[in-house]
């Protein structure tokens, strides 16, 4: 399962570049736990590679494909990606199987068996 990501989070934020919004979605990496971000605006060609997740925001979602960029000295995720979406179910289920699956992989599972 590399490159695969749990969306924790999207939020709707007033736009500083017009008088519309976009949407700041967060991205944990289900193996590493490391957090990534990236904006979507509306206003924007590739805001087609975001609608499906944002029409489920408060579902639990699985995706690939994100391709990262660095931006004033942070990493972040590219609004262009071509993200594709690989699970999507109840939020709470979905928290409660990779927790487990955390568990099951964790290689400190072998120390106190």
């Amino acid at each position: 399962m590399q490159n695969t990501y749990q969306i924790i989070n999207i939020q709707q934020r007033p736009s500083k570049l017009h008088k519309g919004f976009f949407w700041l979605i967060t991205f944990q990496d289900i193996q590493s736990g490391e957090l990534l971000e990236t904006y979507a605006d509306p206003n924007m060609k590739n805001f087609g590679n975001w609608e499906e997740i944002i029409e489920h925001a408060d579902s639990g979602i699985i995706v690939s494909g994100l391709k990262t960029v660095q931006r004033a000295g942070k990493t972040i995720v590219s609004a262009d990606s071509k993200v594709t979406v690989e699970v999507v179910c109840n939020r709470l289920d979905m928290d409660r199987m990779l927790a487990q699956w955390r568990d099951d992989n964790s290689p400190y599972n072998k120390l106190f068996s």
